[in-house]
């Protein structure tokens, strides 16, 4: 289980990702993994 504030802060992140990269419902992306 995870703070309900990291839930929010996560899901805030993710939905900032979307509105950066223009993806909307059902649209496919790739995701890159790399070293840090």
């Amino acid at each position: 289980m995870i703070l309900k504030e990291d839930n929010r802060q996560g899901g805030t992140e993710l939905a900032v990702f979307y509105l950066d990269n223009r993806v909307i419902n059902f649209d496919p992306f790739n995701v890159e993994v790399t070293a840090g």
